[in-house]
């Protein structure tokens, strides 16, 4: 029915939102326990050297 056309625009953009709001929960999740782990912090000072090694 081309009626319901806008209606399932409208359905498929949230669904697409609610998707990329997952996404970055979900990233920001990762990031948030890696940023707690402390031998990710040993990791990254090595990182930090490397790069100022350069």
């Amino acid at each position: 029915m081309p009626q319901l056309s806008p209606m399932l625009w409208l359905l498929m953009f949230l669904n697409m939102m609610l998707i990329f709001l997952f996404m970055i929960a979900i990233i920001y999740f990762i990031i948030f326990t890696n940023s707690l782990d402390p031998t990710s912090k040993v990791n990254s000072m090595k990182f930090n050297k490397f790069i100022n090694s350069w």
